[in-house]
């Protein structure tokens, strides 16, 4: 157990939807380094490199109190991936929903062959990827995938963190 274990999950349920369904991402997964490298990813007009040789892409964050905080990662304006963190049942519903609406947009090239089962438990991460990332070679793909895994817990964790600890402790 780290030292962040008395504000964060043992560890985030993750559904990637296109991507190999169901993981559970323990905080242990993230090391403090991760977590202080990634910080600057929060902020509006955050880039990074994926991979080697380097892959730029760009991060934007969607947040507004009563909806699921959501952020997409694109390469040259073409969205790669589009994630969301539910805190609640009702952000749940809701990224639920919008997943279901973004899925329509992939024109089932990257469809998985299940309906996805969604966690019930929160916080969960949803992950979905869009068609530009089929232009991705394997290596960047698992970066991307990756990043989008990190960032959930870099959220979350930051998160937490900020509010403090809970009432049960």
């Amino acid at each position: 157990m780290n030292t962040n274990s008395f504000v964060y999950p043992a560890t985030l349920p993750c559904i990637m939807i296109n991507a190999g369904g169901h993981l559970d991402l323990p905080d242990e997964s993230l090391s403090a380094r991760q977590y202080h490298d990634l910080q600057p990813l929060l902020a509006p007009g955050a880039s990074i490199a994926l991979g080697e040789p380097p892959c730029p892409v760009d991060v934007s964050w969607v947040e507004k109190p009563g909806w699921p905080t959501q952020f997409e990662i694109c390469r040259r304006d073409a969205p790669l991936l589009v994630a969301g963190l539910a805190t609640d049942a009702r952000e749940a519903t809701r990224l639920r929903g919008w997943f279901n609406l973004l899925q329509g947009a992939t024109f089932r090239c990257l469809q998985q062959s299940q309906e996805p089962i969604w966690p019930r438990v929160h916080p969960w991460l949803g992950i979905l990827l869009m068609p530009g990332a089929l232009e991705l070679s394997d290596a960047h793909l698992d970066a991307l995938c990756g990043l989008g895994r990190a960032l959930g817990q870099v959220w979350l964790r930051r998160r937490l963190q900020q509010a403090g600890p809970t009432e049960t402790e």
